[in-house]
């Protein structure tokens, strides 16, 4: 057995029943595993109705595994439940898995195996990550799987670059140094972290990001493996047209200001956004896309091209919004 031990936490609101169900016997499938690192399993409910600790197949799951067991964090948001797992867990190395991750079974002796090998390496993430929809879904979702955090990574690479890295690793299945993650925790609670991660319909989210950057500070690096491997289910509502745009736009438009507040010493410089550069964006975007591909490609892509301006707006604590970034962020949500 591995002489690293990993505490699993994941964070659930009112999860889908058949999904997260998945997700369980994925731990069981590690817990089988022969010559596994020991390991608990934290399930945060984020103020589900029911509760997930009222619900027969969970109740029955937790009462069949000593080492799991279900807190409560009543402050809505992903980045409040995390904090409080994070606080609860008992070994040094923490594995985020959401309630709708599929994890192979060898996730954590192949995250062990990693970790002596690369003892350089504080924040680990899966390079091989399939996505399976789950219920019908349309042929435009079909075609951004990546939006869905999709990745076929071929070899293990490790990095510790500020910024550009592509193969670093991605939210589903990080696996972080407990360490890293108490500074993450200190800095967030201060309030110089403020990039939480989403709560209700706020379009704002890097909490992902700002624990690997955070491992990057510290003087760590981060990497990336085909040998961790997993499955992200993902529901039918969340390929919805219009979910898809929010997503694509929250991810951009959180960007500059999740690494500006990590890196206060070396910020991305940020500009004033004026309503003409909106409109400028927005017909070369129709103009590169509306008449090559389609309407809803030519949306998607503004999206992006709009949270990337959005990005220098939030990133500057002075600078207004216009109005015609306003009327695009209302129009999508």
């Amino acid at each position: 057995m591995s002489h690293h031990s990993f505490s699993i936490i994941t964070c659930a609101y009112n999860p889908s029943p058949a999904i997260f169900a998945r997700l369980l016997h994925a731990v069981a499938g590690i817990d089988a595993q022969a010559g596994r690192p020991e390991f608990e399993l934290i399930i945060v409910d984020n103020n589900s109705s029911p509760a997930l600790s009222e619900i027969d197949f969970v109740r029955d799951f937790v009462a069949g595994h000593g080492h799991l067991k279900v807190i409560q964090e009543s402050k809505p948001g992903l980045t409040h439940a995390r904090i409080a797992g994070v606080k609860a867990a008992r070994y040094d190395w923490i594995v985020f898995f959401d309630d709708d991750n599929e994890p192979a079974a060898d996730y954590l002796n192949q995250a062990a195996a990693l970790i002596d090998r690369y003892p350089k390496c504080g924040v680990w993430g899966p390079g091989r990550i399939s996505v399976e929809f789950v219920g019908s879904v349309s042929e435009f979702a079909l075609t951004h799987r990546e939006l869905f955090q999709e990745r076929s990574i071929e070899t293990t690479t490790i990095d510790n670059v500020r910024w550009g890295q592509t193969a670093y690793p991605i939210g589903t299945g990080m696996t972080v140094r407990r360490d890293i993650l108490q500074f993450y925790i200190e800095q967030t609670e201060s309030g110089i972290y403020t990039m939480t991660d989403r709560i209700g319909k706020s379009l704002i989210s890097g909490g992902d990001i700002q624990i690997l950057l955070t491992g990057i500070k510290l003087g760590w690096y981060a990497g990336t493996s085909p040998d961790l491997k997993m499955n992200h289910l993902i529901k039918q509502e969340k390929t919805v047209y219009k979910k898809m745009l929010q997503l694509v736009y929250m991810t951009s438009t959180s960007a500059v200001k999740l690494f500006n507040e990590v890196f206060p010493d070396d910020p991305h410089e940020v500009s004033r956004i004026s309503n003409r550069r909106v409109l400028e964006v927005l017909y070369t975007q129709m103009r590169l896309h509306l008449f090559k591909s389609s309407l809803q490609e030519a949306g998607f892509q503004t999206a992006r091209k709009m949270g990337e301006l959005n990005a220098q707006v939030l990133a500057g604590k002075s600078l207004k919004q216009p109005l015609a970034l306003k009327a695009f962020e209302k129009l999508i949500t």
